[in-house]
């Protein structure tokens, strides 16, 4: 998308409306404030301040008016001064706050709509919701006050002339220096603005990376290295933060003063020349003029100082096309996942990799190269290897939710993303952190399903599968416990049973296991192991772990550690990777060094 059209999709229509009643407001604002100059002469003419045979510099002939008249007509005027300068305020705030909820609802549209799926960074995201579009929406607002500052002082510029052409004139030469000035001045702040979001990507994703692997770093004891890695950032970010408004409050201050010489230059050079009526209108329209000067000056140094933020804001609605942007502004239903009474069939999906790679975007290596492998539908599939191969990467390949940058991905002889979105199979997943929600027991085994679909007697059938039923039974409230977010009164091992327990009870086509047991003892793992063999044949299952407990009944192992090993230039394919899912033998490591 251009430019403009990209600014258009990020504003919106209700922002665009507001931004323009804005414009309008500015301009009756300036047009109310010639209002002013004329009520000033009419009243120091009647007061008997000044003569009356001076002629007004324009509007009426006010001596048909009393002071009274002047008066109330004066009140009417500050009234109207009032409302524009209102409306033109809070169009500014809502077009603000309504760009920030835009992008915030892009975000999350991205996040768990947007089709195809991308891979989307945590701390880049983090960073982008708790200040880059914030930082945007202030560029916005200063955008807005910008343009309503500039439009002011050009409309009090054209009655300037038309008061008095040769302070005007004079005026003018000495404010093409001021705008050059201001120019080079926000060239500078650009140049110290666009480190900012560099620093806040680096704190958010030291940060991320810190609350991931706290305990690491305790145990380890290097909380005083990461401590000056992050407030290096934080620093650096403060640094450039008072630079940019160091330069950006200079540009501000500026039109006042240069104001105030160039008053003194109209008196000394050309105040003779001109009527004191004249004059007087020409000064209080030049004050008002240097005043909306000066508010677009300074936000124009606002603007420039964010205007990082805004850059990278708009390249991010620019990769989103104009029927996606819709669909994240509109209210989509909450839709459940099918449950168990509404659906007869079962059947498993089986899987084909041909020939696929994956890079992540910005990274020069691939994460999986030439990958072809073929599981057939209820086989229970693992994939094992150490941290960093591309395990999760995998993972994602064969669930839709990423996209391989060549080569093809089949589940049920569909490509991957298609059959996950047209065919909607009864999935359940059960990752390494437990999700779970605030509520009951019997509210987070059947989060995303219609409670109703199932009886007491399925409920509990699934925890016994996920080893957690006598554990439920001798809680005082049973099902009906109440958990916090975190599943708080829940030891780890009971909260990754409870999600074991809400993906078995889908009886799923496809169960996913994702780390499921980095928190389970031996015994339990034995356990549910054992469960799983009894899906064999009607679910297919796909377990990703480093554990052996989980995995002692799988019918196809993947080991992706010999790609730690490879040798330049030879692929993951190359290595290892055709596949025979034939064999029985679940206790094979097939691979070919």
């Amino acid at each position: 998308m251009s430019l403009w059209r990209t600014l258009a999709h990020a504003l919106g229509r209700r922002a665009a409306v507001w931004a323009l009643v804005g414009l309008l407001a500015s301009i009756g604002f300036a047009i109310v404030e010639l209002a002013v100059s004329w009520f000033i002469q009419a009243f120091l003419n009647v007061m008997g301040v000044m003569s009356p045979k001076v002629v007004v510099a324009m509007g009426p002939d006010f001596s048909r008016f009393s002071p009274h008249m002047l008066g109330a007509a004066l009140l009417v005027v500050a009234a109207l001064r009032g409302i524009f300068q209102w409306v033109f305020w809070q169009s500014s705030f809502v077009t603000q706050e309504v760009v920030v909820a835009r992008l915030r609802r892009l975000a999350v549209y991205d996040v768990l709509l947007a089709r195809p799926r991308r891979y989307v960074a945590a701390s880049a995201l983090q960073g982008a919701i708790g200040e880059g579009f914030i930082k945007t929406s202030s560029a916005v607002f200063a955008l807005v006050l910008a343009i309503g500052g500039a439009v002011q002082a050009l409309v009090l510029w054209l009655f300037m002339f038309h008061v008095a052409w040769r302070p005007a004139l004079l005026t003018t030469v000495g404010l093409v220096l001021v705008a050059a000035v201001v120019t080079f001045m926000n060239r500078k702040v650009q140049r110290v603005a666009e480190q900012i979001p560099v620093e806040v990507d680096g704190l958010n994703a030291g940060l991320l990376r810190v609350l991931r692997n706290a305990l690491l770093v305790r145990v380890l004891r290097t909380e005083h290295r990461e401590h000056k890695h992050l407030t290096t950032f934080i620093e650096r970010h403060l640094g450039h933060s008072v630079r940019a408004t160091e330069l950006a409050n200079a540009v501000a201050v500026l039109p006042p003063f240069m104001g105030v010489v160039l008053i003194l230059a109209v008196l000394a050079f050309v105040g003779g020349s001109t009527s004191p009526s004249a004059l007087l209108s020409f000064l209080y329209l030049f004050t008002r003029f240097v005043q909306a000067a000066a508010v677009a000056a300074q936000q124009s140094g606002q603007l420039v100082q964010h205007a990082g933020h805004a850059k990278r804001s708009l390249s991010f609605v620019a990769s989103f096309s104009p029927s996606e942007i819709d669909d994240a502004m509109r209210e989509i239903p909450i839709v459940k996942r099918p449950g168990t009474l509404l659906s007869i069939q079962h059947q498993p999906p089986g899987f084909q990799l041909r020939d696929v790679s994956f890079a992540y975007e910005g990274s020069e290596r691939d994460v999986l190269s030439r990958l072809s492998l073929s599981i057939a539908a209820g086989q229970c599939f693992a994939v094992v290897g150490p941290s960093g191969v591309g395990k999760s990467t995998l993972l994602g390949l064969l669930l839709g939710v990423l996209s391989p940058g060549s080569g093809e991905v089949m589940v049920g002889g569909m490509p991957a993303e298609q059959y996950f979105e047209t065919q909607k199979p009864r999935t359940g997943y059960v990752g390494a952190d437990a999700f779970l929600v605030a509520g009951t027991l019997r509210d987070n085994l059947c989060y995303g399903i219609d409670a109703q679909d199932f009886s007491e007697a399925q409920l509990w059938s699934a925890l016994r599968a996920a080893r957690l039923e006598d554990q439920v039974r001798a809680l005082p409230l049973g099902l009906q416990h109440l958990l916090n977010e975190d599943g708080g009164g829940l030891s780890a091992g009971q909260k990754q049973r409870l999600c074991l327990a809400r993906a078995l009870l889908l009886e799923p086509e496809l169960l996913v296991l994702d780390e499921a047991s980095a928190n389970l003892d031996e015994a339990t793992e034995s356990e549910i192991a054992e469960s799983l063999l009894a899906l064999r044949g009607r679910c297919t299952i796909v377990i990703v772990s480093h554990r052996p407990g989980i995995l002692k009944h799988a019918d196809v192992r993947l080991d992706l550690s010999n790609r730690l090993n490879a040798q330049p230039g030879l692929t993951l394919a190359s290595v290892n990777h055709n596949i025979d899912t034939t064999t029985t033998n679940h206790d094979r490591l097939l691979q070919k060094a």
